[in-house]
C-alpha cells in the first residue's frame, strides 16, 4: 500500500458523507419526514467526546488479526447516543464510510462493554450524540500519532441541525 493511500480513503469518504449532509438538508426541505436512526430525536442535545467520557473498563480492544496481518489501518469518525444512564444505544451507531467492516465490529463490541458519563444540562441527564473519532494504527505505519478531523461533520451538524445530520447518518455503515 502506498502511503498516505488510507488517509487518503478515508478523508475521500468523509468528504463524500459531508457532500451528503448538504444534499440531504435540501431533500429534507421537501419532506417532511423523521429520520428512525435517532429516535425521539427532540430529546437529544449534542455533546462531545470529552462531556460524555468513557469511564474506566475492563480489557482491551483487540485490534482485528486480519487486518493487522496485513498490516491494514484505519482511521473515521463514529456518531452514537449515549443515553442517560451512560450507555451507547447501539441501533443510533453510525460510521464514516471507508474503513474495513472489521474495524467497525471491534468499536460495535467494544460499545457494548462500555459505560460514559451521562452528560448533563442544567443538572439533568440528557441522551446525547456524540462525535468520537477512532484511529486504529500499527507501529511504523500510517496512522500513529495521527487524528481523524471531524469538524466537517461537527460544521454539517451545527449549520443544518440533527433531523438531516439524522438522515445522512442512516446511509453510513452501522453496528449489527
Amino acid at each position: 500500500m502506498k502511503p498516505f493511500t488510507s488517509f487518503f480513503r478515508v478523508r475521500a469518504a468523509d468528504l463524500l458523507f459531508a457532500a451528503a449532509l448538504l444534499v440531504t438538508t435540501d431533500v429534507l426541505a421537501a419532506q417532511d419526514t423523521k429520520p428512525s436512526i435517532l429516535p425521539r430525536i427532540e430529546e437529544i442535545v449534542v455533546a462531545d467526546a470529552a462531556e460524555a467520557r468513557q469511564l474506566p473498563a475492563r480489557g482491551n480492544m483487540e485490534y482485528p488479526p486480519a487486518l493487522r496481518a496485513a498490516r491494514q489501518e484505519a482511521g473515521f469518525v463514529a456518531f452514537y447516543v449515549i443515553d442517560t444512564t451512560g450507555r451507547a444505544e447501539l441501533s443510533t451507531v453510525a460510521f464514516t464510510s471507508g474503513a474495513p467492516r472489521a474495524f467497525y465490529d471491534v468499536v460495535c463490541k467494544r460499545l457494548r462493554q462500555v459505560r460514559f458519563e451521562p452528560v448533563l444540562r442544567d443538572g439533568v441527564p440528557r441522551r446525547a450524540l456524540v462525535l468520537a473519532p477512532w484511529i486504529f494504527g500499527l507501529e511504523g505505519g500510517d496512522w500513529i500519532g495521527k487524528t481523524v478531523d471531524d469538524t466537517p461533520f461537527r460544521q454539517a451538524l451545527a449549520r443544518d441541525g440533527l433531523p438531516p445530520f439524522a438522515t445522512a447518518m442512516e446511509r453510513q455503515p452501522h453496528c449489527y
